[in-house]
């Protein structure tokens, strides 16, 4: 019960709650007094630092040591008293004292403990040469270097290794003393796993003199012959790693090579992945050497996703180049294209669309339709219709979605009949196209302005699209797509669109869709099955749902109809969730508040990380995470209110 106590007291670290527990530091029971003296050591106690740090050097036996030292160890700071004591422990006759100091020292590096901590290399115990090293590679300290370097030719091959690894880490803090040489040499070492260690090494200091070593390993599979399979494995494993050493690297010998490399038939992932991480660095290399007009279809199809994850439009002229010259690469080229976004790469993506090159190349043919539709510039519109009407199911989906992205280009009949498609991947597409070109209040082609009059064509269609969307699978009843119908829904302004929406809002199986529908109902609170359907969801166990509901019961004005023909659009919000590596965070719920108002509006992002919100007030908006991944930072890609794009990093 005392344990449980002190623990309880500790985690508040209040004042008053800690001097209760400095009396327990002289007990005789062995769990109180370290639970006392941790509990005291993390809420940063002065006087309990003080007599851990004295304890640790002077107690009388080796158990009160090694018990103050292993509380020390858990010190967000250590004073100089305690670590001149933990630096005495360090010639202290029992190993493991040894190696607990170390890692006292080691979790509060500092350059005072630099020459103490290097006598530890030469210790009679591997254990504790091995904690040596490893501290020694964490000390931000020029002299941590020379002992080091002294030891690289360890005869024990893990100390060998380790040393390798902290001169990685340390090779490059000062601009005289480099680990360079010294690694490079180990290059040669005959065991693998040591070569393996100093090429990693290298790359972490970017030592450019390490380029024609680095390039030869890269190579060498490439040229070598019959040979023992254990020696061809360990080949192997050493290109891969000076392969990516050399996009560590980075400089304009290291990128020859690797362009060079990249030229091969069947050029290695670690070939791409090394370029890569060169970033804009590679562009030139790559587009200069030829690559993309005389190397495989292989090699340019890789060269043209590198360009692609580069994103630098330095590449666009020769990518469009690629399109219209290698058929073999065509793809390849168009998503590489559209993934720079780049408005110059508009007419020969266009071509390749409805021009004789690709007619009867589907594959490429939808490829540009992606690439259009992430360009999104309206001049594309031209090929919406061609590509809506063509036989072949994906590129209808592929035209449908272009026509979304660009807000236009796609006539009422045809929307209509692409509805009642016989397929049911373009049926979803067609819902998704009327969603966001009617009910975001944008004109299919030819259509007047104000309240789209495609509205009554394709409500039927819609209508029967929810009533049977939860019995269907696949991507037609999605409930991102169900969600983004919502607002075309309350735009139609008709009983039953009305009737439809509140059966969303009362009874769809997904949270998504039920917050969605609450949140577009809110300019027809006024209809009663709307009004009544979001006084119920007020008290949905789900927030939000109720959360949605509620905000849209304070924000409507009912009795205030907008007159017919007035476009009733308000500023919208597309949020993209990505992590640190740039992979989409799918099913995230999110919060955007919008201050000085009360407005807080839930959303979930979909499968492609985005969330998508209409009918906010002006911003700026605040958009935090909600869930799971809460205390995860990410970044928002953010279109709002006409300016686009704004990428900040949001915080829980």
């Amino acid at each position: 019960m005392r344990l449980a106590a002190i623990v309880r007291l500790g985690t508040g670290g209040r004042p008053d709650d800690l001097a209760l527990l400095s009396r327990f530091l002289d007990s005789d029971d062995d769990s109180l007094r370290l639970a006392a003296a941790r509990v005291l050591v993390r809420a940063g106690d002065q006087a309990a630092l003080a007599r851990m740090g004295a304890q640790a050097g002077e107690a009388p036996t080796p158990s009160r040591r090694f018990e103050a030292l292993t509380v020390l160890r858990e010190s967000a700071y250590l004073p100089p008293a305690a670590r001149r004591s933990a630096e005495r422990a360090l010639g202290d006759a029992d190993p493991a004292l040894r190696l607990i100091a170390l890692e006292v020292l080691g979790a509060n590096p500092s350059r005072d403990s630099v020459p103490a901590i290097s006598g530890m290399l030469a210790d009679s115990e591997r254990d504790v040469r091995l904690a040596a090293i490893a501290v020694l590679g964490k000390t931000p300290d020029p002299r941590a270097l020379a002992p080091l370097l002294e030891h690289v030719d360890a005869r024990d091959h893990q100390e060998q290794i380790a040393v390798i690894r902290a001169l990685g880490s340390l090779g490059g803090i000062h601009p005289r003393l480099s680990a360079g040489p010294a690694l490079l040499r180990q290059v040669s070492d005959p065991d693998v796993d040591v070569q393996v260690a100093a090429i990693d090494a290298l790359a972490r200091l970017a030592y450019a003199p390490a380029v024609p070593t680095l390039s030869a390993l890269a190579a060498r599979p490439a040229a070598a012959g019959a040979e023992p399979e254990e020696q061809a494995q360990a080949n192997g494993r050493l290109a891969r790693r000076a392969t990516l050493a050399l996009g560590r690297i980075g400089d304009a010998s290291a990128l020859e090579a690797l362009v060079a490399l990249l030229r091969s038939a069947a050029p290695r992932e670690e070939v791409v992945v090394g370029l890569r991480s060169a970033a804009a660095a590679a562009v030139e290399p790559i587009v200069t050497s030829g690559l993309l007009d005389e190397a495989p279809s292989s090699s340019a199809g890789a060269a043209a996703e590198i360009l692609a994850d580069i994103g630098d439009r330095r590449a666009t002229a020769p990518l469009v180049r690629l399109l219209q010259t290698r058929p073999t690469v065509a793809i390849a080229a168009a998503r590489a294209l559209g993934a720079l976004r780049d408005p110059r790469a508009v007419t020969a993506l266009m071509e390749a669309v409805i021009g004789r090159a690709f007619a009867k190349a589907s594959g490429v043919r939808e490829a540009a339709l992606r690439a259009l539709a992430l360009v999104a510039d309206a001049r594309a519109r031209s090929v919406v219709e061609t590509a809506a009407q063509d036989p072949d199911p994906r590129l209808r989906m592929a035209g449908l979605d272009l026509a979304a992205a660009i807000q236009g280009g796609l006539s009422e009949q045809t929307l209509v009949r692409r509805l009642g498609d016989l397929d049911p991947g373009v049926r979803g597409a067609a819902i998704r196209a009327a969603a966001d070109l009617t009910g975001s209040g944008a004109m299919p082609a030819g259509l007047p302005a104000g309240l789209p009059a495609v509205l009554p064509a394709v409500l039927p269609a819609v209508l029967q699209f929810i009533q049977q969307a939860p019995a269907r699978g696949g991507a037609e009843a999605e409930p991102a797509t169900r969600a983004r119908v919502c607002e075309l829904l309350a735009r139609a302004r008709s009983g039953p669109a009305d009737l439809a929406l509140a059966e969303l809002i009362d009874h769809d199986p997904d949270d998504l869709v039920r917050a969605a529908a609450a949140w577009a109902a809110r300019s027809r609170r006024a209809a009663r099955p709307i009004a009544a359907a979001l006084e119920r969801a007020r008290g949905a166990v789900a927030p939000a749902v109720a959360a949605n509901a509620t905000l849209a019961l304070a924000e409507a004005r009912p009795g205030t109809p907008a007159a017919e023909g007035t476009d009733q659009r308000a500023s919208g919000l597309t949020v993209r969730l990505v992590t640190p590596e740039g992979s989409p965070v799918t099913l995230q719920w999110i919060r955007v508040r919008t201050p000085p108002s009360s407005l807080a509006l839930w959303a979930r992002t979909d499968e492609a990380g985005e969330a998508r919100l209409v009918g906010l007030p002006p911003g700026p908006h605040r958009v935090s995470l909600a869930g799971e991944l809460g205390d995860q930072a990410a970044l928002t890609e953010a279109t709002a209110s006409g300016r686009s794009p704004a990428t900040t990093p949001v915080a829980p």
